[in-house]
């Protein structure tokens, strides 16, 4: 059963869409439709043994804590540090051997450590939030719907419409950092929509902008620690179509206007999952250019205080999916009770709630098309995707 606020939301945003269309039809659309493939993407983690990367732990001290008292902290875990977060005061360490997460934890949470953290907590693993399935303007009944695929007729969201009423006159460049698994840069809908460092030259093998990391032209990979997001499972390249393929070109086209760029951010593995730290890796590079929307189309069924302190702090719009569980069931980041956050559930070509779709009254704040929807794949290709 959809929930009221949900079936609000779907009904009102068509209108609110011709009132200020370039943004709300960001907002709706940015997180709406996913791919991927293989086993292993539909979130399955239930906060099991194993749900977590094994020997870490994401730590953030109480501000005023003295460094004899972290160092102390430490100490007792045998751990070594990472990386810190300096943008979100976040530190990642490594657990000293035979020392467990859940020992980690237990030794962290005795009384003497209650006036030092403000918490300490596994690296948990986030996943993709799509459903493997198996030129295009006809096909795309999420932007027009005149019922070529068995649907209500306008059950859409009037890109149509949008696009007609569009006056940007002189708006300049924005930035929309696609949080993922990749993106396909040299896909032909999307290589002209690419963000591109100012700073970097590419194949110099020089970290230019002197941010540790080399040749990141497009963006990063964080999963393998390079400036190579190229999209190596499908599903970041298609959330990424979705939002800005290229218009008056072969293939599909996207929600936004030309002047809307992908920034490609990869921490999410060729499986469709990768671990949170990576994921803030991923937040704090997008804040270091002053990105100011990110796409982020997964989650896990663990909260993380790490996770929602980055996405708190990070000066960004960010767009989630509301999960793939088919329940109320809450699902973080959508989950988390933050102004920044707005969480997204799929609708059918119906504008009904898509059957695999997560919903509540409390977290999810709307809908989007998000069963069957065309977008671009990896290595050039195209695909339908179900996902929120």
């Amino acid at each position: 059963m959809v929930s009221d606020r949900l079936v609000v939301s779907v009904n009102v945003s068509k209108n609110v869409l011709r009132v200020s269309a370039f943004l709300v039809c960001l907002l709706m659309v940015l997180s709406a439709a996913s791919m991927a493939v293989g086993t292993g993407n539909v979130d399955t983690a239930d906060g099991s043994e194993g749900d977590y990367v094994p020997g870490e732990l994401l730590v953030k001290f109480k501000d005023g804590t003295k460094n004899t008292d972290k160092h102390a902290a430490k100490a007792a875990v045998k751990a070594n540090g990472i990386k810190t977060f300096k943008n979100f005061g976040i530190s990642h360490w490594k657990l000293g051997k035979d020392m467990t997460v859940d020992k980690a934890l237990k030794e962290l949470g005795k009384k003497k450590y209650a006036d030092v953290l403000e918490y300490a907590e596994p690296n948990y693993y986030q996943y993709a939030d799509a459903y493997p399935t198996d030129s295009y303007r006809g096909d795309l009944w999420n932007f027009h719907n005149v019922g070529q695929t068995g649907g209500t007729p306008d059950a859409d969201i009037d890109m149509l419409e949008v696009w007609d009423q569009l006056d940007l006159g002189s708006a300049g460049e924005v930035v929309v950092a696609v949080i993922d698994t990749g993106v396909d840069y040299n896909h032909p809908d999307l290589v002209d929509v690419m963000w591109t460092n100012p700073d970097e030259t590419p194949d110099d093998g020089i970290d230019n902008d002197g941010n540790g990391i080399i040749d990141d032209v497009y963006g990063a990979d964080f999963h393998h620690g390079d400036g190579d997001p190229i999209d190596d499972n499908g599903h970041g390249s298609h959330c990424s179509g979705v939002i800005a393929g290229e218009h008056d070109s072969s293939g599909v086209m996207g929600v936004a206007p030309s002047n809307v760029k992908i920034m490609a951010l990869k921490f999410l593995n060729s499986g469709g999952s990768g671990a949170t730290s990576n994921g803030i890796d991923c937040i704090d590079y997008a804040a270091s250019f002053g990105v100011k929307v990110t796409s982020n189309s997964w989650g896990s069924s663990r909260k993380s205080k790490s996770l929602e302190n980055a996405i708190k702090d990070s000066g960004a719009l960010f767009v989630t999916s509301a999960g793939n569980s088919g329940s109320s069931r809450t699902r973080y980041p959508a989950g988390s009770n933050l102004a920044n956050i707005v969480s997204v559930a799929a609708t059918d070509h119906d504008d009904g709630l898509a059957g695999f779709s997560s919903y509540s009254s409390t977290w999810v704040d709307l809908g989007a098309p998000g069963v069957n929807v065309l977008s671009c794949y990896k290595e050039g290709g195209y695909a339908y995707g179900d996902g929120t």
